[in-house]
């Protein structure tokens, strides 16, 4: 038997474990991502509501595009777009790792492949393709790629509960939809290797002395502050996207070191032992957990 069919066989044995675990909402369904409109600040609200699981399905993955692409149709003067999350409590565990593990049990290269790149490809285009100030409003968990994508915003408003960081340190996987680019050009190289190669959960507050986080407010005061925020960037509205078009062209990070990453990426997850299953089966539990608490 080869390495690749015994890596298989030993995976097999964790199926029926594992299986209870994976969500049914791979596709979308045209409802996990809800947007909002103010004409009044000229502001899109999107609202990640997969209530159930929170993190990024493939359907919450082509959501978030159709629904970024057709209300820039739809509302030509978009001056910022806010992202957040119908819980309060979780912004997003980022991947979906029940759907994950099961592509590893499979040994199903190339659609695990296919999501990460669907994960990045959302991400970076969110973070390199819109001239609107974007802002991410987080008022809970923000763990590994939910991290990546607050991260991929110009600023990140946080309510003093919430919590950042990262975990697949713990699963022997590593961030690769930008964070290291992202916390590389707010913190510097040293602190970034810190944040990025550890399994410490931030406070808003850590994150804010550093200036990872822009702006700490109570709980639900969040909301308010993002609306402050955006109207003193629009008063200063020339300045500010001068200034905004020419750190994107200055930070622009290239796309093709990031896809190389998620073959990396994929190449370690493919040699996963049951014990990591096992591992990745403990968080999925947890994280289902932390969604249904009331």
């Amino acid at each position: 038997m080869d390495i690749a069919a015994k890596s298989n066989s030993d995976k097999s044995r964790y199926v029926e474990i594992l299986f209870d675990f994976t969500p049914n909402n791979r596709q979308s369904t045209g409802s996990q991502i809800t947007s909002s409109y103010s004409q009044t600040t000229d502001c899109l609200w999107l609202t990640m509501s997969s209530k159930k699981y929170a993190c990024f399905t493939s359907g919450l993955l082509h959501d978030f595009t159709s629904c970024l692409h057709l209300n820039q149709q739809k509302h030509t003067s978009i001056k910022a777009i806010v992202l957040t999350s119908a819980n309060p409590k979780i912004f997003s565990f980022g991947g979906d790792l029940a759907y994950i593990r099961n592509l590893i049990i499979k040994y199903d290269r190339e659609a695990l492949f296919n999501y990460i790149k669907l994960n990045l490809d959302v991400i970076f285009n969110f973070a390199s393709h819109f001239q609107q100030l974007r802002i991410a409003q987080v008022t809970g968990a923000a763990l590994d790629g939910g991290f990546e994508a607050a991260l991929a915003s110009d600023v990140i408003i946080a309510e003093r509960q919430a919590t950042f960081g990262f975990s697949d340190n713990d699963i022997k996987l590593f961030p690769c939809l930008g964070a290291s680019y992202y916390l590389t050009r707010k913190v510097g190289a040293r602190m970034a290797q810190q944040i990025l190669s550890g399994t410490k959960r931030y406070t808003a507050d850590e994150l804010a002395k550093i200036g990872v986080v822009d702006v700490v407010t109570e709980t639900a005061c969040s909301t308010d502050a993002v609306i402050r925020y955006i109207n003193n960037h629009q008063k200063n509205g020339d300045a500010n996207n001068s200034l905004k078009q020419l750190a994107n062209r200055i930070n622009q990070t290239s796309y093709n070191e990031l896809l190389e990453s998620c073959h990396h990426w994929v190449d370690n997850a493919m040699k996963f032992s049951g014990h990591d299953l096992r591992q990745i089966e403990r968080i999925v539990k947890q994280q289902i957990s932390s969604c249904i608490q009331k």
